[in-house]
């Protein structure tokens, strides 16, 4: 293919453990593309400013916000710099986001930006609207992988692990459904097992050729502030977390997440028969309720019901 003569920015999200950060160490491979380190700040600048163009004064108040966000060093931009390019100016967020973004390609010695936050696939209306054009990169990974990496690396309880993925990918989905041709579903194992061809897949949606270098990257050059990512994609981990999770546990998941599991490509291997569909629509419902900002005496109440339920399907799981 040829190169688009715009590429426009590309965000990268999905559930925590889904292989964000593995697609980014490729992604950040190509020598024309740049991804930073997590640093999630644009939903807050929207939420906080809006969408309209900022008098000078604003702009001078959300720089200022941004070189003193508890994310902002692992940029390892000169605050001065970013100061110089923003102070006295009348932006939009966007703008302003886009300056911060285009000094760290610049210091890459890439042209083109792209961002990796997992979290933003539950912000990407916020994204759309501050960036029109933008593309949407959803890694996807085999919820049961997902939450033993969560349970393992985190210890998240396993009735939260199994909500989040459901939400991140539901909300990913339903973006995707509303902006067809600025999304683009990648599946880990996809990434594991044709490696090259979902390359391909990623970088023509972006807009650039690809780069045989993408397959063959240095993690400590490529993604340095990522000690998880030691070499290259393991196959044997795909299947990994058979030894973190019980059989219960893995029954469990599979009843409350086979509807969307069977949407995006995965099947159960557990105990499924007798599904109580009304129960399993409740607890996906509470746990969408529990991940909206609000009343945290709620959200606590509403996570030890989901709890109690996941005990009374699997006895003790957590």
């Amino acid at each position: 293919m040829s190169e688009r003569n715009v590429v426009e920015p590309f965000f990268i999200a999905g559930a925590p453990a889904s292989g964000t950060t593995w697609l980014r160490a490729m992604v950040t491979s190509h020598s024309k593309l740049a991804i930073p380190p997590e640093f999630f700040i644009l939903p807050q600048l929207v939420a906080r400013y809006g969408l309209e163009i900022r008098s000078k004064k604003e702009v001078d108040k959300m720089a200022r916000l941004i070189i003193k966000h508890r994310s902002f060093k692992s940029l390892s931009l000169d605050p001065g710099v970013v100061l110089e390019r923003l102070v006295g100016r009348e932006l939009t967020v966007a703008q302003v986001h886009d300056v911060l973004l285009k000094l760290w390609a610049e210091q890459a010695g890439a042209k083109y930006w792209g961002e990796k936050v997992p979290r933003t696939i539950i912000f990407l209306d916020a994204v759309q609207q501050a960036y029109p054009e933008a593309r949407v990169i959803h890694v996807m990974r085999d919820p049961r992988a997902v939450i033993a990496s969560q349970k393992r690396r985190w210890r998240t309880p396993l009735a939260l692990a199994t909500a989040i993925w459901s939400v991140y990918v539901g909300a990913g989905r339903e973006h995707g459904r509303r902006h067809r041709d600025r999304y683009l579903e990648v599946r880990y194992e996809d990434l594991v097992y044709e490696t090259e061809a979902t390359l391909r897949r990623v970088c023509d949606f972006i807009g650039v050729d690809f780069e045989p270098g993408m397959l063959g990257f240095d993690p400590a050059v490529a993604v340095p502030d990522a000690p998880q990512v030691t070499g290259g994609v393991d196959r044997k981990a795909l299947s990994r977390w058979r030894e973190y999770l019980t059989d219960k546990q893995v029954g469990w998941i599979d009843w409350f997440l086979l509807p969307l599991m069977r949407k995006v490509g995965y099947e159960a291997v557990g105990v499924t028969t007798g599904r109580a569909e009304g129960l399993a629509e409740a607890s996906r419902r509470m746990a969408r309720i529990c991940l909206r900002p609000g009343s945290l005496k709620l959200r606590i109440g509403l996570w030890w019901v989901l709890g109690a339920l996941s005990r009374t399907r699997s006895g003790k799981i957590a």
